[in-house]
């Protein structure tokens, strides 16, 4: 039987300084190694599904390195509030759904995917087409 696992929400920073810190979604796998949960907004160098070493320090969690990249891909598109509420965007984010990737909209509209990397191109040239079509 597999077990699920409780998420936490930790603030993690990507620099020493303290002044890159996100706040997200990760599933602890010990106390120092964590399991992404969603993808960071501000920082490229890790995404969902990655295993990344933290070190916490006072209720910051500082990023260490990267354990394990996930197997899937990150793709993003800065979309228009007519490309965002249209059919043909849920059409495609119920496929990248069902064939084992995640979808996150952030800030209204950043879309943000997580494929498998067999279909990169597939997804790609959707949203292509969908990008042209709507307004």
């Amino acid at each position: 039987m597999r077990t699920i696992k409780k998420s936490d929400q930790i603030q993690l920073c990507f620099d020493d300084k303290g002044g890159e810190v996100e706040v997200l979604d990760v599933v602890f796998i010990d106390e120092d190694t964590v399991a992404l949960e969603e993808n960071p907004i501000f920082n490229d160098q890790v995404s969902y599904g990655d295993i990344v070493r933290v070190k916490k320090v006072k209720e910051v969690y500082y990023y260490i390195e990267t354990i394990k990249k996930s197997e899937l891909i990150k793709l993003s598109w800065l979309l228009s509030k007519e490309v965002s509420e249209s059919q043909e965007l849920e059409n495609l984010k119920d496929k990248v759904t069902k064939n084992a990737g995640r979808c996150e909209r952030v800030f209204g509209g950043l879309l943000l995917l997580n494929i498998p990397k067999k279909f990169e191109q597939e997804i790609i040239r959707e949203m292509k087409i969908i990008l042209n079509t709507e307004g």
